[in-house]
């Protein structure tokens, strides 16, 4: 019998393989080769390559600074990331139900210390820390890399939710991923808060995508079930966000969700946050709750009333309170211009204002006193139109809900991923409406070129900010943090009361004891330590005696200070000059209190 040979994937060759990925075909014969091009094919896998090596770029990146130390990342807010750490190490060891789920700041080892709760975002982050810990102790590495996977799923979701939307440009769709910048991907990546925002926003819609074609009741569930968690889990300000996206994109009719669907996404998200709301009751009672809720809601919407002005009432009752500024038009302005920024936006307004001008031209006409605007030219304006109030309206909607807020904390570079696909549908539908232009064919290959100029420059923008992650992340690797001196200042004074002159978590995390926050030149003025000048305090009043005194001083540098406008801000060198210096290193320095000099 004669020996058939299969061609199995298995055993073509390299080059075999490397022309079927590309779509690539060659047929021989007598005289000559014939090739061939799946050209569809070609920028598939062009594309996903791409898209797979820019991956694999900030894999190594992350894991490579991950190696280097645990705690947190170069891109990291590090109070940001202590606080969830400490919520979490107090939820296991105090219980889950000891203040209501809410999440407790206070780094006191004393039971009297505690609970100093934080009732103005959901508890879901601390909580599933708290679980991992409980899993794998606190192994901040495997804690960071398991809030990294889910970060990647959530890009997976994103990029699949853009294959959906454009179905035309399917694959090419998946560089959706490249629009956001290396700075904001390695500071989300591992965010115990931010890094599940591409996830909550995309897979519901995937999800229901999956529920309209397979009509399996499972994919249904799925969606509501991480509307629900997310709910208990995301900042408000990105879950309104979030929902306003959902939303718009129903109406303009950019989503496809039957309103029965949009209206149990609402009913879940609102009981989500009513739990939440109760959960402040619980702890507080209902005339602690209503003021505190409606003083709050206004403090975040016009910054009335001020901070100092309801520092004494969340400081009796032991509640942590953020935000300093009063509502300001500029700066209202200048918050909305920089949450709508993404990678060469000055690029793709000029490349996007050359052909409007000359499409302008070509297809708008006065005659006498009617304008004639052909229908292509209209349809490409109105997609741009709504594509960026759909997008655009989104990011706003909580800088509208609580501007004041908006003024002190951004949305920490959650916006690009909507702006992004407000970048990828005004290309795609540019693209089309130059392929479609009734002009010469000189002028379509310009305008074809000005846009192409545009991906050029997102590139080159993008290339610049990666070699610039690239050199900070070198620098971590090689020298370590800079402030991986607060390894120290865990090791030589636990146990022992501090000041600092940063947020109180970043060293009562270390201690395991009681640090006052916000300290300066009132706090520590010639002889006299006075805890109470100092402006962040995590720890509740004690009823019979005075606060425990602070017997050493940490100064951080980089990090946010709480002092008025620079103006007390106190410096190293005045501690220098003040107090007996027990380390020195990078960004971090600690004085001992009890020895003046």
């Amino acid at each position: 019998m004669a020996r058939v040979r299969v061609d199995s994937p298995a055993r073509r060759s390299l080059g075999a393989r490397l022309r079927r990925w590309f779509g690539i075909t060659v047929e021989s014969t007598p005289n000559a080769y014939r090739i061939a091009c799946d050209v569809l094919r070609t920028q598939r896998t062009i594309v996903a390559a791409v898209v797979a090596a820019w991956l694999a770029v900030y894999g190594g990146f992350y894991l490579g600074a991950l190696a280097r130390f645990p705690l947190w990342g170069p891109f990291s807010t590090i109070d940001e990331q202590l606080q969830y750490y400490q919520v979490a190490r107090n939820y296991n060891v105090s219980g889950f139900l000891s203040s209501a789920m809410l999440p407790d700041l206070s780094t006191a080892s004393s039971p009297a210390g505690h609970p100093y709760l934080y009732n103005h975002q959901p508890p879901g982050p601390q909580l599933f820390i708290a679980v991992l810990m409980r899993s794998f102790g606190e192994n901040f590495r495997i804690i960071r890399l398991v809030f990294a996977a889910i970060f990647l799923l959530g890009l997976l979701s994103f990029a699949r939710f853009a294959r959906l939307l454009e179905s035309h440009h399917a694959y090419v769709a998946l560089g959706i991923v490249l629009l956001i910048r290396p700075g904001t991907v390695m500071h989300i990546v591992d965010h115990p808060g931010k890094s599940v925002f591409p996830f909550a926003a995309f897979f519901p819609l995937i999800a229901l995508y999956r529920y309209r074609e397979s009509g399996r009741r499972a994919w249904l569930v799925a969606a509501a079930l991480v509307v629900f968690v997310m709910s208990n889990y995301l900042m408000y300000s990105h879950l309104f966000m979030i929902l306003a996206f959902w939303t718009l994109g129903t109406v303009l009719k950019f989503l496809r969700i039957e309103a029965r669907q949009l209206a149990m996404f609402f009913v879940l998200v609102a009981t989500g946050v009513g739990l939440h709301l109760l959960q402040t009751v619980l702890v507080m009672g209902w005339s602690v709750f209503v003021y505190e809720f409606s003083a709050t809601l206004s403090n975040r919407m016009f910054g009335v009333p001020t901070r100092d002005e309801l520092a004494d009432f969340f400081r009796r009752h032991s509640l942590v309170l953020y935000g300093g500024h009063t509502f300001e038009f500029g700066r209202f302005r200048s918050v909305i211009w920089r949450e709508l920024f993404f990678p060469a936006r000055s690029i793709w307004t000029a490349a996007l204002a050359a052909v409007l001008v000359v499409a302008a031209a070509l297809e708008l006409r006065i005659t006498g006193q009617a304008i004639i605007i052909s229908k292509p030219f209209a349809r490409w304006l109105k997609t741009l139109a709504i594509a960026l109030v759909w997008t655009g309206g989104s990011v706003t909607v909580p800088i509208v809900m609580f501007p004041a807020f908006a003024s002190d904390y951004s949305l920490g570079g959650t916006s690009e991923f909507f702006l992004a696909i407000f970048v990828f549908l005004s290309l795609s539908v540019t693209f089309a409406y130059i392929r479609k232009l009734p002009s010469p064919e000189a002028v379509r290959m310009a305008l074809t070129i000005i846009m192409v100029g545009f991906l050029v420059g997102a590139c080159v923008v993008q290339a610049r900010d990666l070699v610039g992650s690239a050199k900070t992340i070198r620098g971590w690797v090689t020298r370590g943090s800079p402030h991986a001196g607060l390894v120290w200042v865990g090791e030589t004074l636990r146990g022992r009361v501090t000041m600092t002159n940063v947020d109180p978590t970043v060293v009562g995390f270390f201690t395991h004891e009681i640090a006052y926050g916000g300290c300066h030149d009132g706090a520590v003025a010639g002889d006299a330590i006075d805890s109470s000048a100092c402006r962040v305090n995590f720890v509740r009043q004690y009823p019979q005696r005075a606060q425990p005194a602070p017997s050493a001083y940490v100064w951080v540098g980089e990090m946010q200070p709480f002092c008025l406008q620079g103006l007390d801000c106190i410096d190293r060198a005045t501690l220098d000059r003040r107090y007996t210096k027990m380390f020195d290193r990078g960004l971090v320095a600690a004085y001992d209190l009890t020895k003046p000099l």
